[in-house]
């Protein structure tokens, strides 16, 4: 309609410009002040993902930690057993893919990983490599499962571990022997990004 109306004669460029950036003020404008709706799914919801899993469980309930790029949460299997439950939709992935769109235009050297096409297909990835880190003997939490809670939302369960990272450690905590062992996890995960790229290789007749 708005090329209808240059190619008529009707409206100036300006104005066909300018019109959807007045909605898009006014509508930002409301979000600010009013708030904008929760997208999020309900703890009910992920409750009945988890179950349809073959997990069941007794509680669920938003977890407070600093999870940028998703949503997280924690359940409780009917055996007892805690869950990091993490949660990304529609929204995570398009913040992703604007970061990875400043980042591309302010740093053009840097080399990010092409953004992921559905929330499913990102969450798919994070479960495939941290079982391919575990087979390396990387110390990661053991992954329950992998499941889509609906159309444009996945979720990512793995049992929960009792943690602290390094930057609320103070320094007489931080020991060389801590140090080495954090090290060593990196060796391995390096050790088994190469195990993979000769795999492939060898697959494909490469030298």
């Amino acid at each position: 309609m708005a090329a209808a109306r240059l190619y008529v004669g009707a409206h100036f460029p300006l104005y066909v410009i300018g019109g959807p950036a007045l909605g898009w003020a006014v509508g930002a404008a409301a979000h600010l002040l009013v708030g904008t709706p929760s997208k999020l799914p309900s703890d009910q919801a992920i409750r009945q993902a988890l179950e349809q899993a073959g997990i069941k469980t007794t509680r669920v309930g938003p977890f407070r930690a600093d999870a940028r790029g998703s949503t997280p949460f924690w359940a409780r299997t009917s055996t007892g057993q805690d869950l990091f439950v993490k949660m990304v939709s529609r929204d995570e992935r398009d913040a992703d893919w604007l970061f990875k769109a400043w980042r591309f235009l302010a740093f053009r050297d840097l080399e990010d990983g092409a953004p992921f096409a559905t929330p499913k297909q990102q969450i798919e990835h994070e479960a495939y490599v941290a079982l391919l880190a575990d087979r390396a003997g990387v110390r990661v939490p053991a992954l329950v499962t992998a499941t889509e809670v609906e159309p444009g939302t996945a979720l990512l369960a793995e049992q929960h571990v009792e943690s602290r990272g390094l930057n609320t450690l103070t320094a007489e905590e931080i020991s060389d022997q801590l140090l080495h062992k954090q090290w060593e996890q990196v060796r391995l995960l390096g050790c088994a990004r190469d195990c993979v790229k000769i795999r492939i290789l060898w697959h494909n007749g490469g030298q």
